[in-house]
């Protein structure tokens, strides 16, 4: 499967911090989310820990990949399946896997299809968790 990496590894960190500080903006409009400063400080540096060991290449992401954006159509008088209405982006390709979960629409095969296509590297549970309850919250 071809890969597009257009950044490396350090400017998706650099870009996630900051992306993650202007988070933090928006958290605090929020009233912090009724989170005190400790709280969120420990956050902070939880998140900075876990993705500090994470160098995701990018990966050209679908963007906005949950049930209501996949179908199938007929091409050559075969069944196939599309993807549309894509708000597309580099990143982390897990991201869009996450959205898969968050939103739902995606039965056991689909996962099972892209683990052949591309398996997902090995991690922590606790990473993977925390993404979920990330893209949960």
């Amino acid at each position: 499967m071809p890969r597009m990496g257009i950044l490396s590894h350090t400017h998706l960190f650099a870009l996630f911090i900051n992306t993650g500080e202007k988070r933090l903006y928006m958290l605090r409009l929020t009233n912090n989310a009724r989170y005190n400063d400790k709280k969120i400080n420990q956050l902070v540096s939880k998140t900075r820990e876990l993705l500090s060991v994470h160098n995701p290449e990018p990966s050209l992401l679908h963007g906005d990949l949950w049930g209501g954006n996949k179908g199938f159509c007929k091409k050559d008088g075969k069944v196939v399946p599309v993807l549309f209405d894509p708000a597309t982006y580099y990143g982390d390709r897990e991201a869009d896997i996450a959205m898969t979960y968050l939103f739902g629409g995606f039965k056991a095969d689909f996962y099972k299809g892209y683990e052949w296509e591309w398996p997902l590297p090995e991690v922590r549970s606790e990473v993977r968790d925390n993404k979920r309850m990330c893209n949960a919250s």
